[in-house]
């Protein structure tokens, strides 16, 4: 059960509940309405499930949960986390490219199959261009077929 603090977001009851007589109360299933509007609470719903495009907001006035889509400014956000995550996956790759450099100047049998790479790293600069930002499609990297044989 949920409990929501007067004026403040639901949050769930404490284990422990002193009542005015100073007295309290330690088990939830006997917690009853009367009991809870004492010490200043009350039950109020689960919040319902929401999508990653959504927000789920707590409205005090009317003690009810609201959900609203993402505005413009959410959204962008949630495009730098892609792309702060995008940028990381690039990152990983770096190793890879230089050591590839290094066996090609040092006349050594490369490792990797660079041009594997370069599609990967390709895929992975072209996620911005994707039209649902909750829904990546992310590239995936076959280390089978990126390792010569």
């Amino acid at each position: 059960m949920l409990g929501q603090y007067l004026y403040d977001e639901p949050d769930r009851f404490p284990n422990r509940l002193r009542l005015e007589d100073g007295s309290t109360v330690t088990d939830p299933d006997t917690f009853t309405n009367e009991i809870l509007e004492s010490v200043g609470y009350i039950a109020v719903d689960k919040p319902p499930i929401i999508t990653a495009s959504q927000v789920l907001e707590w409205v005090s006035e009317s003690l009810s949960w609201n959900i609203r889509e993402k505005n413009a400014e959410e959204i962008d956000a949630e495009w730098e986390k892609v792309k702060t995550l995008r940028d990381d996956h690039l990152k990983v790759l770096d190793w890879r490219f230089d050591r590839y450099k290094c066996q090609v100047r040092q006349g050594l049998t490369t490792t990797d199959r660079i041009e594997v790479l370069d599609e990967y790293a390709q895929q992975l600069r072209n996620i911005t261009e994707q039209q649902d930002v909750f829904n990546i499609n992310w590239p995936s990297l076959d280390e089978n077929e990126v390792l010569n044989s």
